[in-house]
């Protein structure tokens, strides 16, 4: 899981009309897990555009295994989604070259009966060089829900500009073959804490682009 995001509980893509999978306000996860007995907070806010977006997501790993859980709300869409998640990296370290994780999550709507998701994922890490500036992640995964189903898949890249900066980029289609890209920055603060600045559209919706702010905190067990 990226370094995190609690302000703000996570996208899944098919039950928001937004635009993210389980890995918070990024649109492809890596393949990276919070580090063992040891907890994270992944929070951000999307002013409205289409609607105020607040959402956070917290993780804790044991035995090897992420659990995470979280929420959202849709101010415009009257929604309060919210997912359960589990993770665990099959292959490599955070430090190592190549690093591979399975994922599923099950989400659903306090106000929308019978909305639930299940999601399936593999995600992959390749770092140039291992534990080097930059960072290659893709996915590969499934999704099925009511009036939404099929593969879903994403591609991105992290470059480390310096001590204090990073680079983003990244696109993945959903389920309903839906294309969307985001670009932005990622400030790296004290004590593993991390600010992120995100801009993205939709390929196939011109009116549909948006501005995230995502606060990323970990916590002490």
């Amino acid at each position: 899981m990226r370094p995190c995001h609690l302000l703000v509980f996570p996208l899944l893509s098919g039950l928001l009309p937004v635009h993210a999978h389980a890995a918070a306000s990024l649109l492809v996860d890596d393949a990276g897990t919070t580090p063992e007995q040891q907890c994270q907070l992944e929070t951000w806010y999307r002013p409205p555009t289409h609607g105020a977006e607040l959402t956070a997501v917290g993780a804790c790993t044991t035995h090897g295994n992420e659990w995470s859980f979280g929420a959202s709300h849709l101010r415009q869409a009257g929604s309060l989604p919210w997912s359960l998640g589990l993770k665990r990296t099959l292959r490599g370290t955070d430090h190592a070259a190549l690093q591979i994780a399975v994922a599923a999550s099950w989400a659903d709507d306090l106000h929308q009966a019978g909305a639930g998701a299940l999601s399936l994922q593999v995600p992959v890490t390749v770092r140039m060089p291992p534990a080097g500036r930059l960072q290659l992640h893709g996915v590969l995964g499934w999704h099925h829900a009511r009036g939404a189903r099929g593969p879903e898949f994403g591609a991105g890249a992290e470059l480390q500009a310096s001590p204090q900066w990073s680079l983003l980029l990244e696109q993945a289609r959903d389920s309903t073959r839906a294309r969307r890209t985001q670009a932005g920055l990622r400030r790296y603060m004290r004590n593993d804490a991390s600010i992120d600045l995100l801009v993205g559209r939709n390929h196939h919706d011109r009116t549909d682009r948006w501005l995230t702010l995502g606060l990323n905190l970990p916590l002490a067990r």
